[in-house]
């Protein structure tokens, strides 16, 4: 393998790993967070009660979310309320926290910090999946299989396909605990979005991160710099997993865009009885 062959492919990975973990973390809370404004449109003055509802598993996981990450990056957590039904400014719950600046690894956890909720939330929806729907990890192997070939590109796309066909079969369908885990799952993605001041806080954290992922491949590469087994394998490793949760976070905007058209569909049977309903009273 030539020098440029190596460095191509360490390039390569190195690239897979960012869109993969963070790229695909970024686009999901753009995603969910529109998607969310969307919802609590359609369901208008019933609004503050989905959300209070659904806030129940939701907002705790949101803030331990953040909660989490502030522990793992040695931030120290000033205040914390996990959830906050009768708030009068209508937040629900927060963490308020500290960090030296001068800290590296600190400033670090600022990204994973403000998507916190999005990791958490998507890690409980994964044991959901292994409680539930337990049939959609036998495809590890297939996954694996894909990737051993070229742990990139089309092959990436392919073990998503794997993934999303898998567990919308007709047998996942016919499952009565597949839909306990997706009443659950709908309810928890609900309060996956992040708020403005997340959004800033991790964007300080963002080029630190993208860093540590392009390190990955580089220092792994450096134990075998000839055939860059070593690197092949933590690659194919954290791109497995990467395949998981993005299939994760898809999943969760396909719920979150689901609850939208039936809230939609829901919202436009009202206005037309309200409208029907007057017109024979005063006929």
């Amino acid at each position: 393998m030539s020098a440029g062959e190596i460095v191509l492919k360490i390039f390569l990975a190195s690239l897979t790993q960012v869109l993969l973990w963070v790229g695909g973390t970024i686009l999901v809370g753009v995603l969910v967070a529109f998607g969310n404004k969307l919802f609590y449109k359609c369901t208008g003055t019933a609004s503050m009660a989905v959300c209070l509802t659904s806030g129940v598993l939701g907002v705790p996981l949101h803030e331990l979310g953040h909660a989490l990450f502030c522990v793992i990056f040695f931030h120290k957590i000033v205040d914390i309320k996990l959830f906050m039904p009768s708030a009068p400014n209508g937040v629900l719950g927060y963490v308020q926290h500290s960090y030296n600046r001068k800290n590296v690894y600190q400033r670090l956890g600022n990204f994973f910090i403000g998507v916190g909720p999005i990791i958490l939330i998507s890690a409980v929806i994964l044991v959901l999946e292994l409680l539930l729907v337990p049939s959609i990890f036998n495809l590890t192997s297939a996954i694996q299989s894909t990737l051993s070939e070229n742990a990139g590109g089309a092959n990436v796309l392919w073990a998503l396909v794997l993934y999303l066909r898998t567990f919308f079969s007709v047998s996942s369908l016919l499952n009565w605990r597949w839909w306990i885990y997706v009443v659950l799952s709908c309810f928890i993605c609900l309060h996956m979005n992040l708020s403005k001041p997340d959004i800033q806080g991790s964007l300080s954290g963002l080029v630190f991160t993208i860093v540590l992922f392009f390190m990955v491949p580089i220092i792994t590469a450096l134990f075998d710099l000839k055939n860059l087994s070593v690197m092949t394998t933590v690659n194919n490793a954290m791109i497995t997993g990467g395949v998981y949760y993005i299939g994760v976070l898809m999943i969760a905007i396909i719920f979150v865009y689901l609850l939208v058209i039936i809230a939609f569909i829901v919202s436009s049977i009202v206005k037309l009885f309200k409208k029907v309903i007057p017109a024979r009273k005063s006929a």
